[in-house]
């Protein structure tokens, strides 16, 4: 469906994108992660049409769009602060793209209708877009990008602006419409929650390169590289020694069952999930607790052990430790 080879990106010196290789599958819903500044904006920006690499091709259905204006090459953008009209109402807005494209009265009015009943707005058509919340307006730039029929969708930040408790519930019911609607979309986030919650696939991108792509299952399960995995969120990182099946940490010797024995010999990088490490009487890690936070379903706890990094520690059971008390951890893979 899209084909990007190649592409390099550039403002004035500066290299943005690096030899991005990218494809997205018919009614596919792929996520681009990574931190600020790592390009994924200008990823956008050069699919759309409003930049032009300085490299490679962007194909659209088969079609190179090298020298395409943007409002011929049938891509929808929401934008992260949804770039509404506020003098305008929500069917004025949504039928921009449409009154643009030609469409009459009738047919935008229809067409308007539609996609405020798919995005949970119904009757809301002479609403003025100052006065919606901000999940509201969330949803009537939504509308806008679709009304044109767009073969391929995308989102920039599309959660950014929003509270917490719609930040959690809105991926689900975007990922929803997206589906009834079999469309192809690039939701580019910084956020890993919403990235591996609502994605078919994730591409990490950093420093306008590729750095590591899966589905979300494959990328938590298996980081391909330390960088990948503390973006992700594991904070149990470290260079570490494997030697005979044991592997030689910062924070001590970890061996056993638990350890493959089949891991080739020599230097290594070792993730320690948080939620594997336990409390254990004879654990081989020993360390004191310097911080001690409560989560809901567990409790985080800080633990100096070794010369490595301080531990996180999800501990979910037993009498838990006091910050200064010494403990003794163990892994189960």
């Amino acid at each position: 469906m899209l084909h990007i080879e190649g592409l390099d990106a550039a403002y004035g010196r500066a290299p943005v994108l690096k030899a991005v290789e990218l494809e997205v599958a018919a009614g596919e819903l792929l996520c681009v992660l990574g931190p600020s500044g790592g390009g994924k904006s200008t990823l956008l920006r050069v699919i759309a049409g409003l930049e032009d690499p300085r490299a490679g091709r962007v194909v659209l259905d088969g079609r190179d769009l090298a020298g395409v204006p943007p409002h011929e090459r049938g891509v929808g953008r929401m934008f992260q602060d949804y770039a509404l009209f506020p003098p305008k109402d929500v069917a004025q807005n949504v039928a921009f793209g449409l009154r643009m494209q030609g469409a009459s009265a009738a047919q935008a009015r229809a067409r308007v209708r539609e996609l405020l009943e798919l995005v949970g707005l119904p009757g809301a058509e002479q609403r003025p877009v100052s006065q919606l919340s901000g999940g509201e307006q969330q949803r009537v730039a939504l509308a806008r990008a679709l009304a044109p029929r767009p073969r391929l969708l995308m989102l920039d930040e599309p959660m950014g602006s929003l509270d917490r408790s719609l930040r959690e519930r809105l991926p689900e019911e975007l990922r929803a419409i997206f589906a009834e609607l079999g469309l192809s979309v690039i939701y580019v986030t910084h956020d890993q929650d919403e990235a591996l919650s609502v994605a078919d696939r994730v591409v990490l991108l950093d420093a306008g390169r590729i750095v590591a792509e899966g589905t979300p299952e494959a990328l938590w399960t298996h980081p391909p590289n330390a960088w990948s995995a503390r973006f992700l969120g594991f904070r149990n990182v470290a260079l570490a020694r494997v030697a005979g099946g044991v592997i030689e940490t910062p924070w001590g010797r970890l061996a056993g069952p638990h350890v493959d024995a089949a891991l080739a010999d020599g230097p290594a990088v070792v993730v320690l999930r948080p939620a594997a490490i336990v409390l254990e009487p004879t654990g081989a890690i020993r360390g004191r607790v310097t911080s001690r936070r409560f989560r809901g379903e567990h409790v985080q706890l800080l633990v100096a052990a070794g010369e490595g990094p301080p531990l996180h520690v999800e501990a979910r059971e037993g009498d838990l430790p006091a910050v200064g008390e010494e403990v003794r951890l163990d892994v189960r893979a």
